[in-house]
């Protein structure tokens, strides 16, 4: 009897040190192994990621990518509600709603118009609470300057996303703030071209165009070449270029697969074409 007992023990001990490892939490920075209920890295101080905001995370940026914004928002809304502190879910939840305000406001939906404050809101506050952390700061800004953008700023919009820029910790920001520094200098082109300043909107427009241009250069996706040419052919057909501009959306077309930016460039490519 004694001997069946001994032999359930060291089955359950055997089943625990094979259990017991699957639980155990890495740190993303450092690679130190811990027990599933610790927070931070008891040898490099980082946050420690558990599967659950991996999956939250990875989750959120797929719908993003897939331009599925409502479905990213209400995810994250959940998310942050209970995780208060999760800057980088905050961040994620911040881009999710300026990615449904610029489709809103492409739409002529003026509900933009008062959603937009809640990305700026989250903009503001990692802004103030990561002041001297540059890449949450770079984000709070850019978060900032794509809310301006949106809201018809974008004099303050051209101003945030410069210091985003100037402040990020890496050699290569995020490819959105290049979006954001060259979709600025668009509408600072096209208002200065409806008010018929010669001596303006020339200097804005070939930033605009020039930042574009080094978008559709660079080492990234074809989605975001697309993108890139989308851009290039709304701004060109603003400034009534209509072969440039048409041959930038045919471009466009062709680099995407996304059925959603592939709808919006045909709606485009009509319009030119009446």
């Amino acid at each position: 009897m004694k001997h069946k007992y001994l032999v359930f023990f060291f089955i359950i001990l055997a089943t625990l040190a094979l259990v017991l490892p699957a639980y155990a939490v890495f740190c993303s920075q450092c690679g130190t192994q811990h027990p599933d209920d610790a927070v931070y890295c008891s040898k490099c101080g980082a946050k420690l990621l558990h599967q659950n905001e991996t999956d939250i995370y990875r989750e959120a940026s797929d719908l993003l990518i897939q331009y599925r914004y409502d479905q990213a928002i209400t995810l994250l809304v959940t998310y942050c509600a209970i995780n208060p502190a999760d800057t980088k879910a905050e961040v994620l939840l911040a881009k999710a709603y300026l990615g449904k305000c610029t489709l809103l406001k492409e739409n002529s939906d003026k509900h933009y118009k008062t959603l937009v404050w809640k990305p700026f809101n989250i903009g503001k506050k990692v802004i103030v609470e990561h002041e001297y952390e540059p890449k949450y700061l770079s984000e709070g800004l850019y978060i900032c300057a794509h809310s301006y953008l949106i809201n018809h700023r974008p004099s303050s919009a051209n101003r945030y996303i410069k210091k985003a820029i100037k402040l990020s910790p890496s050699s290569s920001p995020d490819i959105d703030y290049y979006f954001v520094l060259g979709d600025a200098s668009a509408e600072l082109a096209i208002i200065e071209y409806r008010k018929g300043s010669e001596s303006r909107s020339p200097r804005q427009y070939n930033k605009a165009k020039n930042t574009y241009g080094q978008i559709i250069a660079m080492d990234v996706s074809d989605e975001i070449k697309s993108q890139a040419y989308y851009k290039l052919g709304i701004l060109f057909s603003e400034f009534n270029k209509k072969e440039e501009a048409k041959a930038a959306l045919e471009s466009a077309l062709q680099s995407t697969n996304n059925e959603i930016l592939a709808s919006r460039i045909r709606s485009k490519l009509e319009n030119i074409d009446k």
